[in-house]
């Protein structure tokens, strides 16, 4: 007679044990590719206000690695990283792994995943002059009246100004917050080999306020009055590769942009200095191309010309 133990060992185990190594040699042998979609941390995701805007997303731990992470913190260059780390004084290198930043317009919030407290298991350890611990909808705060960070757990916080944090909370505590469908449908087209990365719909006035309004930029920024979404990924793991997606209102407003692009990297050609002939290579490197509604471009920015920009800035200049 055969038993069920018998069964087991002799049929049911052995069928588990080989499912559960091709499962391990599937996650060991076949590695993520470059042209993956980017993976946003759900735990961000559903933060997201759902009239937002404008999304940036900084994949801290993986730029951390890159060639020009040091001269991105000496010049301060990504400024919401700045802001996180001035404000909850972490160690970016070791306890931060992934940002975003929202904009509806008018309030801005950045979210992150980190590992607040150097000692796991351990409630947030946030210290900085006039920072005091609150408590509100049932959410730890750490800051004051003008400025705060929210924790909704352990590893995820939110900072931004108290009073938004505070109305943030009540929709989380609400359900009504979670990244809008627009952003859920664009952000696969983005690959995981950019490290940063932003999203828009529509341009709101308080976001145009940040276009230049005088040359021949000025020009060009109005051509963008017409744009209905757009994506931006940065490359930063050699040579810094940009490439842009825009959506405009009209085939001719497509073309018309893909024009002023290459009008703009001539005339900057024309105007370059002998000290500066390295950057001819970032220009000649544009590319871009309407179809339809639709438009594509991308720039290469080598190594050494983005050392030379980079160090001829002063600190927070960008």
């Amino acid at each position: 007679m055969v038993s069920g133990r018998s069964i087991f060992l002799k049929g049911v185990f052995p069928f588990l044990a080989l499912v559960l190594v091709a499962f391990i040699a599937v996650k060991v042998l076949m590695k993520p590719s470059d042209n993956d979609p980017v993976v946003i941390d759900p735990a961000l995701m559903v933060l997201v206000p759902p009239e937002t805007q404008l999304l940036l997303g900084i994949r801290v731990k993986e730029i951390t690695k890159t060639p020009v992470y040091t001269l991105l913190r000496q010049k301060k260059i990504l400024e919401p990283l700045e802001e996180f780390v001035a404000r909850t004084g972490i160690n970016p290198e070791k306890q931060l792994y992934e940002m975003l930043v929202t904009f509806d317009g008018e309030e801005s919030l950045v979210l992150a995943r980190a590992k607040f407290n150097e000692e796991a298991a351990l409630e947030p350890e946030i210290k900085g002059p006039g920072m005091t611990r609150f408590e509100y909808g049932g959410r730890m705060f750490i800051g004051n009246e003008q400025f705060a960070i929210a924790f909704v757990n352990s590893s995820t916080g939110m900072l931004g100004s108290t009073a938004y944090l505070r109305k943030t909370v009540d929709r989380l505590n609400a359900g009504t917050l979670g990244m809008p469908e627009y952003f859920k449908q664009q952000h696969p087209l983005i690959t995981r080999a950019n490290y940063i990365w932003m999203m828009t719909r529509g341009l709101t006035p308080e976001m145009r306020a940040y276009l230049p309004t005088q040359g021949n930029a000025a020009n060009f920024a109005r051509l963008l009055d017409g744009m209905q979404g757009s994506r931006v990924a940065v490359d930063l793991r050699g040579d810094i590769v940009v490439r842009a997606h825009a959506t405009m209102g009209t085939p001719e407003a497509a073309e018309q942009l893909a024009s002023a692009l290459k009008g703009l990297a001539g005339l900057a050609r024309l105007t370059t200095s002998n000290e500066n002939l390295g950057l001819l290579k970032v220009y000649d490197s544009l590319e871009t191309k309407a179809a339809g509604p639709n438009v594509d471009a991308s720039i290469r920015i080598p190594q050494a010309e983005v050392t030379k920009f980079a160090e001829s800035l002063p600190a927070g200049a960008l």
